[in-house]
């Protein structure tokens, strides 16, 4: 029991031991502080001021139909075809997405410049609906020369076309300036402490000597 108490009590002495210490040098753990969160402002205020501004434009197709349950090309055809720069070789980042169980087709360019990126998603989209014209184009005159099915038939050829048209955004990037700032401080906060146990303790033997 007596071994217990006697435990506890250093544990408290080692703890008012470290609050002391702590309270002995809190300019030094501020000055990091203040100097985590002065970095890391600055930090995020540079890199914002010297960012290069990027834009998105967006389309939206609906792919057509050559019959009345047929479509054109499957969703998954088209993103392929896309992705495998069939309709151009570009530099910028496109990215296709098709809605779940939609014949639906977004298309997004990322660019410098908002006519760039527009320029490129009137050109792959442009394509893409002559592509499928021309399919259709194909299917009708089938029809018209009683090859295959009945001339009613033409009343189930839906043509793919724009059903958004290009939208161009400035694209957000995520700095969270404030968050940055928080973490900026807490690292400043424990370098702080850090060095006021490492200074205490580069001292400890010094004291003992003299």
């Amino acid at each position: 029991m007596n071994n217990k108490i006697v435990i506890m009590e250093e544990k408290e002495v080692d703890l008012k031991d470290y609050i002391r210490l702590i309270l002995k040098r809190k300019w030094l753990i501020f000055g990091a502080f203040l100097l985590g969160v002065i970095i890391a402002g600055g930090l995020t205020f540079y890199f914002t001021l010297n960012e290069i501004k990027t834009y998105e434009a967006n389309i939206w197709l609906e792919i057509g139909k050559i019959d009345k349950n047929i479509l054109i090309e499957s969703p998954e055809q088209l993103i392929e075809k896309i992705q495998e720069g069939i309709y151009g070789e570009f530099s910028y980042n496109v990215i296709v997405l098709n809605p779940t169980k939609t014949n639906l087709i977004q298309i997004k360019i990322e660019a410098i410049k908002p006519e760039e990126a527009q320029s490129v998603l009137e050109e792959i989209s442009g394509k893409i609906l002559a592509e499928h014209k021309e399919r259709i184009n194909v299917k009708k005159d089938f029809l018209r020369d009683g090859i295959i099915g009945p001339l009613d038939s033409f009343s189930n050829i839906q043509f793919t076309k724009i059903v958004k048209t290009p939208v161009i955004s400035e694209k957000q990037t995520n700095k969270r300036p404030i968050l940055n700032i928080i973490i900026g401080g807490l690292s400043g906060l424990f370098l702080g402490i850090f060095l006021v146990f490492l200074i205490e303790w580069w001292q400890a033997p010094r004291r003992d000597i003299y």
